[in-house]
C-alpha cells in the first residue's frame, strides 16, 4: 500500500528576503516513512522520517517557484504530491 503525503507553505503571499515555511506530513500502514519537500527541481534537506516536519527557505528574488513533496515507506511503495507553486514578490 502507498503512503501518504502531503505539503503546504506559508505565508501564502511571500516576499523577497522572507522565509518561507513548507510543512510536509505523510503516513503509511507500516510505519515507517521517509518524505521530501522538492522546491525548483531540488530537494530541500535533511530527509523527514517522523510525520511531520517543517522546512525553511528564503528567497532572495522576486518571480514564480513551484513545490512537492514526495514519501516512500520501507517495501519500496511511493506516492507524490501534485506540484504547487506560488509567487515571490
Amino acid at each position: 500500500i502507498s503512503p501518504t503525503v502531503s505539503v503546504s507553505h506559508n505565508p501564502l503571499l511571500p516576499t523577497v528576503g522572507k522565509e518561507v515555511t513548507f510543512n510536509v506530513g505523510g503516513s503509511d500502514n507500516s510505519g515507517s516513512l521517509v518524505m521530501k519537500v522538492v522546491v525548483d527541481n531540488t530537494a530541500l534537506a535533511p530527509l523527514c522520517t517522523s510525520v511531520s516536519c517543517t522546512y525553511k527557505k528564503t528567497f532572495s528574488s522576486k518571480g514564480p517557484h513551484t513545490y512537492y513533496a514526495a514519501a516512500a515507506d520501507l517495501s519500496g511503495n511511493t506516492a507524490q504530491t501534485e506540484k504547487k507553486s506560488f509567487t515571490v514578490s
